[in-house]
């Protein structure tokens, strides 16, 4: 099977603009939802392609921290696409710097959206223990945007071994 590099190209960028998008809502919880759930989408995509077209991607992926975060991606993705409302997924963490607080203050740390607690997400249809392990251990409570870029950033590079 030849790797259909155009494909992975395309769906790269479109994670790419999506993150932007994302990135562009800041804080906003309701203005995040289409972004969230269209960059996790691409995200996905991405793995999966790769995962079928690349030789030894998943071997790649299952020893790279960035790469085994895609299965925690896979899972917030699921509930973002199948109804949950994003503030489910994530929260809003309060901060305060010059110029910007947000509820509870934090003082030095900016407002940031992160991962919700797998705990306090509702239960899927279709369970995915895997997929929530790894949303435990890699995302849960972490800032959603540097974990969007460090998946991405392990994609561009499986994408060029």
């Amino acid at each position: 099977m030849s790797v259909d590099r155009q494909r992975i190209d395309h769906l790269r960028n479109a994670a790419a603009a999506a993150v932007l998008r994302l990135e562009a809502v800041g804080v906003d919880l309701v203005a995040a939802f289409g972004p969230l759930g269209e960059t996790l989408t691409w995200i996905c995509a991405q793995d999966e392609l790769l995962k079928r077209e690349v030789p030894a991607y998943g071997s790649r992926r299952n020893s790279d921290s960035a790469g085994k975060s895609l299965q925690g991606l896979r899972f917030a993705r699921n509930h973002v696409i199948h109804g949950v409302n994003v503030s489910t997924v994530a929260r809003l963490d309060g901060g305060a710097v010059l110029g910007l607080a947000t509820l509870p203050i934090v003082l030095g740390q900016p407002p940031s959206l992160r991962w919700m607690p797998a705990s306090d997400l509702p239960a899927l249809s279709k369970p995915c223990p895997a997929q929530e392990r790894a949303y435990e251990i890699m995302l849960q409570g972490k800032t959603i945007l540097p974990t969007v870029r460090e998946a991405q950033a392990f994609l561009v590079a499986a994408r060029t071994k």
